[in-house]
C-alpha cells in the first residue's frame, strides 16, 4: 500500500504541475488504472477530485493522442482528419478493447455490443481544433460523489472537452450509449437518468439531456445531451405514481 501511495503521489504531483498535453494524458491514464481496483483512496491527499479530472481532460489540446488500457480510453484528436474522415468520439467495450469513432466506422460502432460510447454530431464540431475524451470503465472515484439524492451510478463515466478556434458558442449534440455494469445493477425495479456531473453544485444533473431509452437489441440505454461535460447513467428506485 505504501508503494501505491507513492505512485499516486508521484502521478498527482506531476498532473498538478504540468501543462504538457502528452504528460497529462499519460499520467491521467496511469492514475485511472491505479485507482480502479483500489479502495479507500478518496481520503488520500494524493487522490484526484472529479473536478481535477475534468480540468485535466479540458487542458489536453494535443491532436494525436490515443491511450488504450484495460480500464479506460483517452483520446485527443483533431476532428478533421482529411479524406472526408472526421473523428466523432470513442467507445469502450469491457474485456475486448476500445477505439476511436469516426465518420467511417460510426454506423458499425452503433450497431455493436459496446459497453460505453460517446459520439458528437459532425455539425457540432465546426471550429473545433481538438477533441478530448476519457472513458473510465469502472469509475470508482465517481461512486459516492453526490449524496443529495437517492440516485446511484449505473455505468461507466465519460468526460468530454473541446478546444475551438473561435470564442462563439455553437450548439452541441452528443449521443451517449451506456451498459448497466454488473457491479452497479440495481437489486430492485429502477428508473434511469442520463446525467452530467455539475462541479458547481457537486451534484449529478439531467439538464440538457434526454430521458434514456432502452435498446433491447444491445441491452443498453441511449440518450443525448446538448452540452459537453462528465456524463454517466444513474438509477433510482422506481416509484409507482399514486
Amino acid at each position: 500500500m505504501q508503494l501505491i501511495h507513492w505512485c499516486m503521489r508521484n502521478i498527482t504531483d506531476t498532473l498538478r504541475n504540468t501543462t504538457n498535453s502528452s504528460v497529462i494524458a499519460e499520467n491521467l491514464s496511469s492514475y485511472i488504472s491505479l485507482v480502479t481496483n483500489l479502495s479507500a483512496t478518496s481520503n488520500s491527499s494524493y487522490a484526484l477530485t472529479v473536478g481535477e479530472i475534468d480540468t485535466f481532460v479540458s487542458r489536453i489540446n494535443d491532436t494525436n493522442i490515443t491511450i488504450n488500457t484495460n480500464d479506460s480510453i483517452l483520446i485527443a484528436k483533431q476532428p478533421n482528419q482529411g479524406n472526408n474522415i472526421t473523428v466523432l468520439g470513442a467507445l469502450f467495450t469491457r474485456g475486448i478493447g476500445s477505439q476511436v469513432v469516426n465518420t467511417i466506422n460510426k454506423d458499425q460502432v452503433i450497431n455493436s455490443n459496446l459497453s460505453t460510447a460517446a459520439i458528437i454530431s459532425q455539425q457540432s464540431l465546426t471550429g473545433v481544433t481538438s477533441l478530448s475524451m476519457l472513458i473510465i470503465d469502472k469509475p470508482t472515484t465517481y461512486e459516492n460523489i453526490d449524496n443529495s439524492t437517492n440516485k446511484k451510478l449505473a455505468s461507466s463515466v465519460i468526460i468530454v472537452a473541446v478546444q475551438r478556434n473561435t470564442s462563439s458558442l455553437l450548439s452541441m449534440n452528443i449521443s451517449l450509449y451506456f451498459w448497466v455494469l454488473n457491479e452497479y445493477k440495481p437489486n430492485r425495479v429502477a428508473q434511469y437518468f442520463c446525467s452530467f456531473y455539475d462541479t458547481r453544485s457537486s451534484a449529478w444533473n439531467e439538464s440538457g439531456c434526454t430521458k434514456p431509452e432502452y435498446n433491447p437489441t444491445f441491452d443498453r440505454y441511449e440518450c443525448s445531451c446538448n452540452h459537453l461535460s462528465t456524463f454517466a447513467l444513474l438509477w433510482a428506485p422506481y416509484v409507482i405514481p399514486c
